[in-house]
């Protein structure tokens, strides 16, 4: 029997009340193109049936097939497990439809968003860095020219590279980021010079007394420098500039997925079944991929409508839905969505997410992921960067009757909006998410039920493009 993706469902899950729901897990490449074309065939063919409610999800950054499923699945098992502790029905007729959306994000795989492992008892201590540097080094070297490539697996190999050599590598790094216009921050579409990215190297901070998942974020503990230091020969370790590569490279792949994979996929899933309520929840990266499916192409005249868009610790600018970005005339690459998704749009922040609070910003500032640190409201932390997370930070660039600012709930209870028709509602989770990653909990299920049973509240009344 083959081992390979089912032409039909992934899996079928009890959801409760006597209800069965097919799982579908959908493929695509780098580039956006699915890799299981006969799955998306059965899926839309199924969609046709007399589902009620659509859930779309997208992971961040993962190891593999394995564990973007697992946690699909303990999200959905955890919320089907929250509605029967607390007796929480449906108002309405509920028959789902599940789909989870696969990408390859395996080139920088972080500890918060890794599967558990268990090491055998000869394991070598440093066998997993070993692979994990590999599996970095050949994800790069899938868009750099054949001419360069022997230069650049000797440089990747080095312990440390003059201040010439670093610049090389960064030119040749430099291909990596032409592939896909960033849209978070709208038209323009610029790229980081070779001098920007090896400046972004030098630019990280200190680490010392830092937590240890910092060095999984675009730079090596042992080799990160202060904003201030001097570029010192033979002193640079090339760890740190292929990790900054491919955090960067992860970004714009999330972007190219969505726009190019996943956005055809949801303009098909709404056409076929145009009664079913259309639910998007992403995580960290995840949520670009989702954004990007929304608002990619900007020209097209009748673009999907969703019923719901839950982003759990969102990997983007606060700036994405900004009717201006830092007085630049142009609206932020999401703001569109502001018009496509029925609901405000709920969207969480900690200042227990270290990487958002402490690494995005540092790590993720080309000219295409420029903001600005003026902040929306007195609600929100003051950011230290107008490079800053939406996860980290909250939304920049919207009015106060756009949005607001409310504390993440549990079970059971209901978020009540203090303006009419927010677009979009920060919603507070220090009290709710430990950290980047742990957000299969009972706030974050609630809070998905909460868009469930409340279809349609808050819809804009007016555009705010």
């Amino acid at each position: 029997m083959s081992q390979g993706l089912p032409e039909g469902p992934y899996d079928i899950l009890d959801v409760g009340d006597g209800v069965h729901a097919p799982w579908y897990i959908i493929p695509f490449d780098k580039k956006g193109r699915p890799t299981g074309p006969r799955t998306i065939t059965n899926l839309i063919e199924s969609a046709r049936q007399k589902y009620t409610h659509i859930f779309i999800f997208s992971h961040g950054w993962n190891n593999d097939w394995k564990a973007a499923s697992e946690r699909y699945n303990h999200f959905i098992r955890g919320y089907v497990q929250m509605r029967k502790d607390h007796g929480l029905t449906h108002t309405q007729p509920h028959r789902p439809l599940l789909v989870g959306i696969f990408w390859p994000s395996a080139s920088l795989v972080l500890p918060w968003e890794r599967a558990p492992k268990i090491g055998a008892a000869n394991e070598r201590a440093d066998d997993i860095g070993v692979a994990e540097a590999q599996r970095e080094i050949q994800e790069l070297a899938n868009d750099i020219p054949e001419e360069h490539l022997a230069e650049f697996y000797d440089m990747a190999q080095s312990s440390s590279l003059s201040q010439e050599k670093a610049l090389q590598l960064a030119r040749i790094l430099h291909g990596s980021f032409r592939s896909y216009r960033d849209p978070d921050e709208g038209p323009a579409d610029t790229i980081a010079s070779p001098e920007q990215l090896l400046n972004l190297w030098l630019s990280m901070p200190e680490t010392e007394g830092l937590p240890a998942e910092i060095g999984e974020f675009g730079f090596a503990r042992d080799a990160a420098r202060t904003p201030t230091a001097a570029l010192a020969v033979g002193d640079l370790n090339p760890r740190n500039i292929l990790r900054l590569a491919t955090v960067l490279q992860m970004k714009d792949r999330a972007a190219r997925v969505g726009a190019y994979g996943v956005g055809p996929l949801l303009r098909d899933l709404v056409k076929a079944n145009p009664p079913a309520h259309v639910h998007l929840i992403g995580h960290s990266y995840g949520c670009v991929v989702l954004l990007s499916s929304l608002c990619h192409p900007s020209d097209e005249p009748n673009p999907p409508q969703v019923e719901s868009t839950l982003l759990l610790q969102p990997a983007v600018s606060q700036w994405c839905f900004a009717a201006d970005v830092a007085g630049r005339g142009y609206a932020g690459g999401y703001r569109r969505a502001l018009q496509q998704v029925k609901q405000p749009i709920l969207t969480t922040f900690t200042k227990h997410d270290f990487p958002l609070t402490r690494v995005f910003h540092v790590a993720v500032r080309r000219s295409k992921d420029l903001g600005q640190p003026v902040i929306a409201a007195a609600a929100l932390p003051s950011a230290p960067s107008k490079y800053a997370a939406l996860g980290g930070y909250g939304p920049a660039g919207l009015t106060s009757g756009e949005f607001q600012v409310l504390p993440m709930e549990g079970p059971v209870r209901s978020y009540h909006f203090q303006i009419p028709n927010p677009h979009v509602c920060a919603l507070n989770a220090d009290q709710k998410i430990a950290g980047h990653g742990e957000i299969s909990n009972p706030a974050a299920w609630w809070t998905l039920y909460e868009q469930v049973e409340r279809k349609g509240l808050g819809a804009p009344s007016t555009d705010p493009r």
